[in-house]
């Protein structure tokens, strides 16, 4: 006598994380759409409009919408890197920095650390302005975007 098998009866459970479009990522996606903007207004500013194939038009915006990315956003991280610290409390854990250049000690003051501070930390983690607020954004997915990292 053989029993009614029945395939288990599996319930999920759907656990959703609502969406958060906060203020930075909104001025994200505007930095983002008027580079693109530019690029696009730029070339029918200097290519010419009847004898400009479409393929190169192309080209020409995505070259230019590149180049304004990596210069304007990704300077923007070089940017927060050198100019946007923290100053550290001699009594700190962290300090001196375990990002220095180097352990050893020296005669030069300042030698061997960023920018010859040991008692600094620096990058976008410590800034309040709306490029180091765009790469806290960033570093919440890589916290390697955060800081200054020398190591």
């Amino acid at each position: 006598m053989a029993a009614d098998h029945h395939p288990p009866v599996i319930t999920t459970t759907t656990i959703s994380t609502p969406v958060i479009i906060d203020q930075t990522t909104i001025l994200s996606f505007l930095t983002a759409l008027s580079l693109l903007i530019t690029a696009y207004l730029t070339s029918l500013r200097l290519l010419p409009q009847p004898s400009t194939p479409f393929k190169i038009r192309i080209l020409y915006i995505w070259h230019l919408f590149d180049a304004l990315t990596h210069f304007l956003l990704e300077g923007s991280f070089l940017y927060n890197c050198f100019f946007t610290y923290t100053s550290l409390a001699p009594s700190s854990s962290d300090y001196p920095h375990p990002a220095s250049l180097s352990t050893r000690t020296t005669t030069i003051a300042g030698a061997g650390y960023f920018l010859g501070h040991k008692d600094r930390l620096y990058g976008s983690n410590y800034g309040t302005n709306p490029t180091a607020r765009l790469w806290q954004e960033y570093a919440k997915a890589d916290s390697r975007w955060g800081g200054a990292d020398l190591t």
